[in-house]
């Protein structure tokens, strides 16, 4: 019978020695576990942050597009503006106090002598492109 209670009291050892082998390993675990749960909301948070950049992006990208369509406007007003100025020649653009031949040159608004572009009046539209009171 001793050699029975020898035995029982190896494996009682072997018991301890497993439960705190057992608990190391789950303690390990809930280490890792607690580690995946900070980089999990760590990733939420960055993932958060992009959708709200993604968000801003999408409004600048539809200011932009907004800006780009008026600079188009503004490119072809200024080319409509400048088409006149296309019948002129060189000599048209000099000082006509500096001739002494005292030939008659078409003039712009301002008097000088000088061709100038015409004039362009602004006139706001609504989304219809009727004319805004």
């Amino acid at each position: 019978m001793d050699g029975n209670k020898g035995a029982g009291s190896s494996s009682g050892i072997v018991k301890p020695t497993s439960l705190h082998t057992k608990l190391h390993n789950k303690r390990k675990e809930l280490e890792n576990l607690t580690v995946i749960a900070e980089l999990t909301s760590s990733i939420n948070q960055s993932l958060l942050k992009f959708n709200q950049d993604l968000e801003n992006l999408e409004e600048e990208y539809d200011q932009i597009t907004k800006i780009s369509s008026n600079w188009q406007e503004i490119i072809r007003s200024i080319s409509l503006a400048s088409s006149s100025l296309a019948n002129y020649q060189v000599s048209d653009y000099e000082d006509p106090q500096d001739k002494s031949d005292g030939d008659d040159h078409k003039t712009g608004s301002s008097g000088s002598g000088r061709p100038l572009p015409e004039t362009l009046i602004r006139i706001k539209l609504d989304e219809e492109g009727k004319k805004a009171v």
